[in-house]
C-alpha cells in the first residue's frame, strides 16, 4: 500500500496534477478481471454530468498529448442511454475498457451542466491516471464528481 501511495504522488507531482482534491486509493484486490480495468462515474451533484472521460493504450507521458485527444475520448457506453452524460445524483453503470487501452486514463475534470438548458455551469479538475502506478489491471476505479461550493472531482481505486 506504502509503495502504491509513493509511486502515486511522485507521478501527481511530476505531471504537474497536484491540486487541492482528494485522491483515495483503496486496498488493491483486483478483483475484476486481470485483462480489463473497469470505471465507474458517481454524479453526486444535482447538475447533468459529462464526465469527458478519456482512455488509451500509450503511457501517459505529457496528458494533453497523449491522452486528452479527441479519438481517446469515450463518450459511449454508460451513462443515460448509454449516451455518456449522467443525471443529477446518478451512477453510471461500470464500463470495462482492456488493459492494453487503457495503459492512460483521466477526465478533463468534468462539464457539469444545467439539467433543463444544458448550459455549462462548470467544470472539476483534470485527472490523469497510469497503469502500474495509479492502478493496475484489474483494478477498477469510481471517479466521484461534487459539487461544494464549487465543482470538483476524485477518483479511488479498488
Amino acid at each position: 500500500m506504502y509503495s502504491v501511495l509513493v509511486r502515486l504522488a511522485t507521478l501527481v507531482t511530476s505531471a504537474g496534477l497536484l491540486q487541492s482534491s482528494c485522491v483515495s486509493v483503496g486496498p488493491r484486490g483486483g478483483g475484476g478481471n486481470s485483462n480489463s480495468v473497469t470505471v465507474k462515474f458517481v454524479n453526486a451533484t444535482t447538475a447533468a454530468l459529462d464526465p469527458q472521460f478519456y482512455a488509451t493504450g500509450q503511457d501517459l507521458g505529457d496528458p494533453n498529448e497523449t491522452l486528452f485527444q479527441p479519438q481517446n475520448q469515450i463518450t459511449q457506453g454508460y451513462g443515460f442511454a448509454g449516451t455518456g452524460l449522467i443525471p443529477g445524483g446518478q451512477t453510471s453503470p461500470s464500463i470495462t475498457i482492456p488493459c492494453d487501452e487503457a495503459r492512460s486514463i483521466g477526465t478533463l475534470g468534468g462539464a457539469f451542466k444545467n439539467p433543463s438548458t444544458g448550459d455549462l455551469l462548470g467544470t472539476g479538475s483534470k485527472r490523469a491516471l497510469s497503469i502500474d502506478y495509479a492502478y493496475l489491471c484489474g483494478d477498477s476505479i469510481v471517479f466521484t464528481f461534487r459539487s461544494n461550493p464549487g465543482f470538483s472531482n476524485s477518483f479511488f481505486v479498488e
